[in-house]
């Protein structure tokens, strides 16, 4: 038994379109559950995960109603930091269908993830960029090195370091 955290935050896009998302931590700080409801308040993404007894996440199942009812799972490496450095997705039939690799600065912050997908030979790169403080400030997507997208953020944090509120623009 542990107890429950919930937080809740809005995220405002360049749509303007506004997304709650619940999330469920326990005691130790880690993400057990979360929700996400559109506009309309309907729910319309569930994610549970799992973890080992090192506090790792090792594996991820996603209800996602946005695009189409499917259930998803989630698969992470680590290496020996302890930092995750591979996300690997799953379709409904177990295959692999899509895997991020992730790089990190000399202060553990990501700074660029590629998204490879089985059936494609286009790989989308993001890359962020941090303040002083380590809140991310910035991020660029990036498609065969063209800039396909420029994401300025503006995030607040509780006083546990956890997203509150996200605004993109």
């Amino acid at each position: 038994y542990c107890k429950i955290f919930k937080k809740k935050f809005s995220k405002t896009g360049v749509s303007s379109k506004r997304i709650s998302e619940l999330q469920i931590y326990n005691l130790s700080g880690k993400l057990l559950k979360q929700y996400r409801y559109d506009v309309n308040g309907k729910r319309k993404l569930v994610i549970d995960n799992k973890y080992d007894n090192k506090g790792y996440c090792y594996e991820s199942i996603a209800d996602n109603q946005l695009f189409r009812k499917a259930q998803n799972k989630f698969s992470y490496k680590y290496d020996t930091c302890g930092r995750n450095i591979q996300t690997i997705f799953f379709g409904e039939d177990g295959s692999i269908i899509m895997f991020i690799l992730y790089i990190y600065n000399s202060e553990e912050q990501i700074i660029e993830e590629k998204h490879y997908q089985v059936h494609s030979s286009v790989v989308p790169t993001y890359k962020y960029k941090y303040d002083k403080m380590g809140n991310e400030i910035e991020k660029l997507v990036l498609i065969q090195d063209s800039i396909l997208d420029h994401y300025q953020q503006n995030i607040n944090y509780d006083s546990n370091g956890n997203k509150i509120r996200e605004i993109c623009y």
